[in-house]
């Protein structure tokens, strides 16, 4: 690289956790940030996970989280989990219990910064290597200014650590497919146990991989033969990878991978099922129907019997770890929750919704970027297409699962595809195949120069609000309410902002609905009667609160999250529709409506 382009790289790395730390420091606990703090803290201290279901592991985000709390800022209050009581209300009570959450939440946020930078590294590593110096500079700017990523690499959430094991294992795996050796093979089975311990969703590696392996031997044998017609060598060694070999490198990886997680797991042995609890689990997996065709009824009631009680006796190494995986499969495509989408509220989900929340979401800059060189792999393709085409094959998996999938809460859980979107975006200034630099036409250029541009206005005009970040399909993120709630927008990450903002009004109480997991008085909020928040739990609550504050005696103020704005998680949608007929006076991050009521208005039961 000449010295103006280390100072570009070393300016954009420094950039990422200067972005996130001055984004994150003045934003409150999130929704989903102290079960998953809790979780991890608990394990490292007594070594189990009773109490906190089968549903949940060791997962990589909580353990990193954590450890940086237990060493940095050593809580003295840690309430432990009774049997009946709820994990939601013992880990508030942990985030907001033990100093000022701000420092608390810094010391579990920071790792991930940490990850954010290495993960830029190696995708600035992976870009250069495949296109030249001048695209994995341009990936780098996309990845260091992307808001998408930017909201979500400051949180201890699973999505971002989930992204960044996606993205190292598929460059790992490709390594591997290329060059081969043990050494390769054992990282490659690490980095997919970390995927697997980051987000139970890339279990889909499992069956990405051995596609990849095997159209990558299609694709190897197509090049010879041209390279045969042509009287040319392969643009690539040519490595013989037979189906055995194949299926051997593949159950090597697997067996690398598992050993790991066990490890993780403090090489728990464990029975499968655990007794009376998971009693109709093969009936929900349904093995039962299928039997019923061949066998007569009282045989595959017997057969199902027995097979449940070796799973209630039989132990297994990493057994939690296995049901874990197992309530994702077997819950994949039934589990729902609330959700809204354009003025749509469901349980059942949308094919369209990620779509959708890719369209509104992702900077129209990196879009454009990704389209221009989707199109030049398949209309132009090079001797590059073989890799292009295997690295296209992770995130189009994880995207096509998130379309088919009923839980659409969030952009969050397709994170994992914007990497790729980077890379394949950074294609406008590959340079030659062959390692020849390519100088690229006046209008590439500019047309580069002005797509960056857009994205750093964009980008800086949101800061610190990342999450809140719309583009201009939905109308910037003013318009986001009509499009997305929940994570997309409002994950109840603006308290301290909107503290601010009432010190600053001489506002000494005002009415709420918030969206979130703690309590609005541990950041200096005080409120007019009873707190209300939002839930599944608390949904008798939401119409009786907005009932409450009309008819309130004199005049206040009332700050609605928008996620009850919009009656996401209420039974009744409208609970809140007599406030979007009046002008909010203030916009909290965007995710905070507060308006003021200058008369009570009456609303009828």
């Amino acid at each position: 690289m000449t010295n103006r382009q280390t100072m570009l790289y070393t300016g954009l790395l420094t950039l990422i956790p200067c972005l996130l730390l001055s984004s994150s420091l003045n934003k409150s606990v999130i929704s989903d940030e102290p079960n998953h703090l809790y979780r991890g803290y608990r394990y490292l201290v007594t070594g189990h996970l009773d109490g906190l279901g089968d549903d949940w592991g060791v997962r990589v985000n909580e353990q990193l989280s954590g450890l940086f709390v237990r060493l940095f800022h050593k809580p003295q209050y840690f309430p432990p989990l009774q049997a009946g009581e709820s994990l939601n209300s013992v880990s508030a009570s942990f985030a907001m219990n033990n100093g000022p959450p701000r420092w608390m939440m810094f010391w579990a946020r920071l790792p991930f910064v940490g990850i954010s930078v290495l993960l830029g590294i190696l995708l600035f590593r992976f870009v250069r290597r495949l296109y030249g110096v001048r695209s994995g500079l341009l990936a780098l700017f996309l990845y260091t200014f992307s808001p998408n990523l930017l909201a979500h690499a400051r949180f201890c959430v699973a999505d971002f650590t989930g992204a960044a094991a996606l993205f190292a294992a598929t460059v790992f795996f490709l390594d591997y497919l290329e060059h081969r050796g043990w050494g390769r093979l054992i990282a490659c089975g690490l980095a997919g146990a970390v995927a697997l311990m980051s987000k139970e969703s890339m279990i889909l590696l499992v069956g990405l991989f051995p596609a990849m392996m095997a159209l990558n031997g299609v694709l190897r044998v197509v090049e010879r033969r041209r390279a045969a017609r042509s009287e040319a060598k392969p643009a690539q060694p040519s490595h013989s990878w037979g189906p055995f070999r194949g299926m051997a490198a593949c159950l090597g990886i697997a067996l690398v991978g598992f050993v790991a997680i066990w490890g993780a797991y403090r090489f728990e042995v464990n029975t499968f099922l655990k007794p009376g609890k998971d009693h109709d689990t093969l009936k929900r997996m349904n093995a039962f129907a299928p039997l019923k065709a061949i066998l007569a009824q009282d045989k595959v009631e017997l057969l199902y019997e027995d097979a449940n009680h070796f799973l209630e006796t039989t132990r297994v190494p990493a057994a939690s770890f296995l049901r874990v995986m197992k309530r994702k499969l077997l819950h994949a495509g039934s589990w729902g929750q609330s959700a809204f989408l354009h003025g749509s509220y469901g349980t059942g989900g949308w094919v369209s919704y990620f779509p959708v929340a890719f369209l509104v979401k992702v900077p129209l800059a990196i879009t454009i970027l990704f389209a221009i060189g989707l199109l030049g792999i398949f209309l132009r393709p090079t001797p590059r297409f073989r890799q292009e085409l295997l690295f296209l094959i992770p995130p189009a998996g994880l995207f096509a699962a998130a379309m088919f999938s009923s839980l659409n809460i969030g952009f969050r859980h397709v994170l994992g595809v914007l990497p790729f979107v980077m890379i394949i975006g950074s294609r406008i200034l590959a340079d030659r195949p062959d390692g020849v630099r390519r100088i690229p036409g006046p209008a590439a250029l500019v047309l580069v120069g002005v797509l960056c541009v857009w994205l750093l206005v964009a980008s800086m005009g949101i800061h610190p609000h990342y999450l809140a970040y719309f583009n201009e399909i939905a109308g910037g993120p003013e318009g986001g309410i009509a499009w997305l709630a929940d994570s997309n927008l409002d994950w109840g990450q603006d308290l301290p902002a909107l503290a601010d903002w009432l010190e600053e009004h001489d506002i000494r109480a005002v009415h709420m609905s918030y969206s979130g997991a703690v309590d609005p008085q541990s950041y200096g909020i005080k409120l007019i009667g009873e707190r209300q928040f939002t839930g599944p739990d608390d949904d008798p609550k939401a119409h009786r609160f907005a009932l409450k504050v009309h008819k309130q005696p004199k005049s206040g103020y009332v700050a609605v999250s928008v996620t009850n704005l919009q009656g996401v998680y209420f039974s009744r949608k409208d609970a809140f529709d007599w406030l979007k007929d009046l002008e909010p006076v203030a916009k909290i991050g965007y995710s905070i409506y507060v308006y003021h009521l200058p008369e009570p208005v009456e609303l009828q039961e």
